[in-house]
């Protein structure tokens, strides 16, 4: 991973809250979380089932607005923003890697890559050769007239991560990218990505909600949530760090854990 300590900041959050129904029914989804991304940072969101972890994505990507609090994007107040406004800071800087690949099964796969820029009203001749590049870039420059249906699962996903690079973005979120793939073809999304947080003419920042410490590489971020909070925050370093990642859950695990950061 880069050396990020003079980088700029990306995204900041100022005591974020979701909240969701109410009375009894209420869901404290987020529990007043403050954290700050820089310019290029590669973090890995860990966290058991119903830790908050989407719910977290969700808001600092502007798909959902926090019940208090704020999300800092680019210095950009998102809860200032009208919903079209937020649809352009997504379709322009951020890049979206569903678990689910969600491809339109009628478009080919350099279709499927070169949507938003049809959805931005880019013109084919100037959308095509920019999704081709992209197409070639994860691996399927000669998959680009396949249809989703003849493609493996890991060929989908690497198409869903060439059409979230589209529009060249500031930040890309992931949510569980290898969720539907085998362990295998999982580390090779995982290399792909690091290699495309790495890119010196690029350096985009990289969120990445996972439940699968494997998936950790040398030089992440990591922050576990628990509960909607954020109980630990630290680089992967060595491999015996895998240990500790994977202990976490809730907040009694990690006591005493102090002295090994």
């Amino acid at each position: 991973m880069i050396d990020n300590e003079n980088l700029p900041i990306l995204i900041q959050t100022e005591h974020l809250i979701k909240e969701y129904g109410s009375g009894g029914t209420l869901v404290r989804a987020i529990r007043g979380i403050d954290i700050t991304i820089k310019q290029g940072e590669f973090v890995a969101i860990l966290g058991k089932s119903g830790s908050g972890k989407s719910t977290f994505v969700s808001l600092i990507g502007g798909l959902e607005q926090p019940t208090h609090g704020k999300v800092y994007f680019d210095g950009i107040d998102l809860s200032t923003l009208t919903e079209d406004q937020l649809a352009e800071i997504r379709l322009k800087h951020i890049g979206i890697v569903f678990q689910h690949f969600h491809l339109l099964e009628s478009l080919t796969a350099v279709e499927n890559v070169e949507l938003p820029l049809l959805i931005a009203n880019y013109p084919k001749h100037k959308r095509r050769p920019i999704a081709l590049e992209l197409l070639d870039r994860v691996g399927l420059k000669d998959r680009a007239a396949n249809y989703p249906a003849e493609l493996s699962g890991g060929e989908k996903q690497r198409v869903g991560i060439a059409r979230a690079l589209i529009s060249h973005p500031k930040l890309i979120l992931a949510d569980e990218p290898t969720g539907d793939l085998d362990s295998a073809t999982g580390d090779k999304i995982i290399d792909l990505l690091v290699d495309i947080n790495q890119d010196p003419s690029w350096r985009p920042t990289i969120i990445m909600v996972t439940h699968d410490v494997s998936k950790l590489r040398k030089g992440m971020r990591v922050l576990t949530l628990s509960d909607g909070k954020i109980i630990d925050d630290r680089h992967f370093l060595k491999d015996s760090d895998l240990e500790i990642f994977d202990q976490f859950g809730v907040p009694s695990e990690i006591v005493g854990m102090e002295q090994l950061t």
